[in-house]
């Protein structure tokens, strides 16, 4: 798959190991709704959400917010601060990763609330996990361990495997698929926070 910012209409994209326009995307900086619903689409034809998760869970792309986030509210998920659908986030080569990390500033410190604090601490001691092991480690409704993951995301806290991470935390809660295991009115997302991969601790990049 090749990605480029620049402008102009790009063939069908190509699984090669070069890609040779993916080095325009590097620290380029969007909200994070925006880049499957505007400027992928806008320079792949026929965008398919699967060729970005392909990318990611090959181990050729990351996802992660790279700039530090304002100082304010807890997080920047929900009530206590921006909604994570406008959080600016990039896409980086996975091999590149350690090389923006040397820009990298120390981040503020700031009260994330016990629930971000738990979920973060999971992380951190049992690695990658996925959204029922995060459940079980902190003892948290799926509810709050989902705004937390939000929370960590927008502080650029937290990524995962693949692109679903981000994306599964982008649908509204109306469009869930109810985790009882009922139905919902109305169309809902074919994935949800339970199908979106392993989370893991995200690259220590923020730049100042």
């Amino acid at each position: 798959m090749i990605f480029c910012l620049a402008r102009g209409n790009l063939a069908a994209p190509a699984y090669t190991p070069a890609w040779p326009c993916s080095t325009f995307t590097q620290g380029f900086e969007a909200a994070a709704a925006s880049w499957e619903s505007e400027i992928l689409p806008a320079r792949l034809v026929d965008y398919d959400p699967m060729w970005l998760d392909t990318l990611c869970l090959s181990g050729r792309l990351s996802w992660c917010r790279c700039s530090l986030p304002a100082n304010g509210p807890r997080g920047t998920h929900g009530s206590r601060g921006g909604p994570i659908r406008n959080t600016p986030i990039a896409l980086l080569k996975r091999a590149n990763v350690e090389v923006w990390d040397r820009l990298r500033v120390a981040p503020v410190a700031v009260d994330l609330g016990p629930e971000a604090t738990a979920v973060r601490a999971a992380l951190h001691c049992d690695g990658a996990s996925f959204f029922a092991d995060l459940t079980a480690a902190t003892g948290l409704l799926d509810s709050q361990v989902e705004e937390a993951l939000g929370a960590l995301a927008g502080r650029g806290l937290v990524t995962s495997d693949s692109f679903a991470g981000l994306r599964a935390l982008l649908v509204p809660s109306s469009r869930r698929r109810p985790r009882s295991g009922g139905r919902r009115k109305g169309r809902t997302a074919v994935f949800g926070m339970e199908t979106a991969g392993r989370r893991f601790p995200g690259p220590t990049v923020c730049l100042g």
